[in-house]
């Protein structure tokens, strides 16, 4: 749980081994559209899921690149005690941070989909031999997002197999925006999956992984696009921003510490010698792109509990879309006991009528 385990990034982690649905729509650039297959709304459940619970499964990836093969990934799913197979459901990700505990079992995201009606699913990154898993952000070639004489590289045999090593080495190589997709795919052959309300949250390296995926499935025309994300003290890597026009409507909610030295929220050099992209100037590139105002104070049903300190949004986004951060009085890896509410509260705030809850209870996280 981030709470508990508090996200290591590279250099710690390198040192301690040293020492020891229908209508919705991807547009590529070509103006051509990509629509999902028909979702499996034909009533019933695979016979290994249970209702409720949060199930272990297995899927074949083949990987792009040949030299990483085809491999087995895992993840985790949970449909809620009402599930009928005939309902179009929201669909929520967790993408775990650099950590052992990926399936996150402190958290509460199954128990909010089973209050909720949503789906769950927490995809697990690679290891390698590693003590923690973690997700590709495609930043292994690059040279240029770390101070080489502050970093220790973290180099993954996954990497080494397709000659991936570089002095800002960090993660694993597999290609997790592919496992992703092919997640996504495998599971509306098999779930009442409402296309148009998939959501994904994660933490640290999860959170870095999220900004970079939903930018990766616009650039390689992939066929899915996730309505709103809801990233947790995570950051585009320095020169890596990428905000596409195809990610045009999306919704964020961005939860940061404002005392994190791990990601600095403010971009400096972290205490690993990593460097990043500050979390307001990637947030004014998604306002901009979605026509929206300055940023005013949003109220929310949650100021006033824990080290919140406040929130604040975009205004008047001509898209729609709601562009929200909100600080905390924390440094990294800290995780509230209301984090899983508040942000299922955003995500459904999005709604506005889609399928779900009812679109007079959309409204509930801001007053």
């Amino acid at each position: 749980m981030p709470g508990l385990a508090r996200a290591l990034l590279c250099s710690t982690v390198a040192a301690a081994a040293l020492s020891a649905a229908d209508g919705s729509t991807g547009r590529p650039a070509n103006g051509t559209e990509q629509k999902w297959p028909p979702s499996s709304c034909m009533g019933g459940l695979p016979f290994d899921i249970t209702r409720g619970q949060a199930t272990l499964r297995t899927l074949l990836v083949r990987d792009p690149n040949p030299r990483l093969g085809t491999y087995l990934r895992e993840y985790l799913v949970s449909v809620p005690p009402g599930y009928t197979g005939t309902e179009r459901l929201p669909v929520l990700f967790y993408f775990h941070d650099q950590d052992p505990d990926w399936q996150c079992t402190g958290c509460h995201f199954v128990d909010q989909g089973n209050l909720h009606g949503f789906i769950v699913v927490k995809p697990k990154g690679k290891k390698e031999g590693t003590a923690f898993y973690t997700w590709n952000v495609g930043a292994n070639r690059r040279s240029d997002v770390c101070v080489h004489a502050d970093t220790t590289p973290l180099v993954y045999q996954s990497c080494r197999n397709i000659d991936a090593v570089g002095p800002c080495s960090c993660y694993t190589c597999y290609d997790d925006v592919q496992f992703v997709a092919d997640l996504l795919e495998s599971l509306q052959s098999e779930l009442c999956m409402d296309a148009s309300s998939i959501f994904a949250t994660g933490a640290s390296n999860g959170a870095m992984f999220l900004y970079y995926l939903v930018a990766e499935f616009q650039r390689r025309r992939l066929p899915h696009k996730f309505r709103a994300i809801a990233p947790w003290y995570g950051a585009f890597f320095r020169d890596m921003q990428e905000v596409p026009w195809g990610l045009l409507g999306m919704s964020i909610f961005h939860s940061h510490g404002t005392h994190d030295e791990e990601i600095p929220p403010s971009g400096q050099e972290a205490e690993d010698g990593f460097l990043y992209t500050p979390v307001q100037e990637t947030l004014r590139t998604y306002a901009r792109l979605n026509g929206c105002g300055l940023p005013v104070r949003r109220w929310t049903a949650f100021d006033g509990r824990g080290s919140l300190q406040q929130c604040y949004g975009f205004t008047g986004c001509l898209t729609g879309s709601q562009i929200v951060r909100c600080n905390f009085n924390e440094g990294h890896g800290f995780w509230p006991p209301f984090a899983e509410d508040m942000t299922w509260q955003f995500f459904r705030s999005t709604l506005s009528g889609a399928s779900g809850e009812a679109a007079n209870e959309t409204q509930g996280i801001f007053v």
